[in-house]
């Protein structure tokens, strides 16, 4: 699996080798954050956070701190900030990728389905050296390489 952040930085190779059942892609990004004040104050545990007059969202996302919708809003400006980052990384080095792929849906893909989408240059599969790709009735055990599909 070559997903998200690993993809990321995966596409910036000159190839993007992978075998048939891998999964690739997963173009997007996130912000997660559990917020717990509730259950801190049913517990009786109040968290106060001070920031410099400045700080609006120095301390946004701190456990136990409310998460303001204005919280919020910077949480999704940040996760769009990354995406454009690692979509504008991806395209500068994957051919040929169609906008639909690029759109962030988080969607990941076969090496079947990657190479249209420029997810992987190739596929690969093990075959013994010299010998036919493993599951053959004539396979013997011995040294393995890698080889093209």
């Amino acid at each position: 699996m070559m997903c998200s952040l690993a993809y990321w930085i995966g596409s910036q190779a000159s190839a993007v080798v992978s075998t048939r059942s891998a999964m690739v892609g997963s173009i997007g990004a996130y912000v997660s954050v559990v917020d717990y004040h509730r259950m801190l104050a049913n517990a009786g545990i109040e968290v106060k956070v001070f920031t410099n007059k400045e700080g609006t969202f120095k301390a946004a996302g701190m456990p136990g701190a409310p998460i303001t919708s204005e919280h919020a809003a910077e949480f999704s400006r940040e996760a769009q900030r990354s995406f454009e980052v690692f979509r504008a990384d991806v395209l500068r080095r994957r051919e040929g990728i169609p906008a639909e792929a690029m759109a962030g849906p988080g969607v990941r893909w076969t090496p079947g389905q990657a190479p249209g989408l420029g997810g992987c240059s190739r596929g690969l599969q093990l075959r013994p050296i010299g010998g036919p790709p493993f599951g053959s009735p004539t396979l013997k055990s011995g040294r393995h390489a890698i080889g093209r599909d």
